[in-house]
């Protein structure tokens, strides 16, 4: 599973395709990290619209590279900036993908996203038992 930090989406799916090129068929494949960007615009709650065009970038990237969220658990929103409530941002920028042969080789494995402690961002645990639960009430705890 590679990690990613922050990177502009033509190199982020530049570097996607070419690890999802370079597995074998029938191989599992999955990343995880900080992509700074979002899915969809109901991952951002902020004064400002979120970038469609971006978004819709990201995804074609995602379709492109055969990658998709791997399901989860916890808080719906994994970065927020610490502003005051006026100019606070909340936005779904941490994420596991993985690919259809991680799915049907790992069959119970989900993402878990903790509330954060220190960190602006939420740690992302990938769980290796048990099934998925609906999101938890940590949202609510993040939001305030």
């Amino acid at each position: 599973m590679a990690g990613f930090g922050y990177f502009d989406i033509l190199q982020l799916c530049t570097c996607l395709l070419s690890e999802a090129q370079a597995c074998c068929h029938s191989r599992a494949l999955g990343c995880y990290g900080d992509f700074n960007i979002i899915r969809d615009a109901q991952e951002k709650i902020s004064n400002t619209p979120p970038d469609l065009n971006d978004i819709t970038e990201f995804n074609s990237c995602l379709e492109r590279c055969g990658l998709d969220d791997l399901p989860d658990i916890g808080c719906e929103f994994t970065w927020f900036n610490k502003h005051d409530l006026s100019t606070r941002v909340y936005s779904k920028l941490d994420r596991v993908l993985t690919n259809a042969d991680w799915i049907l080789t790992f069959t119970q494995t989900y993402a878990s996203f903790p509330s954060p402690n220190v960190s602006d961002h939420c740690p992302a645990l990938l769980q290796f038992s048990g099934d998925p639960h609906p999101k938890s009430s940590l949202n609510s705890q993040l939001l305030d």
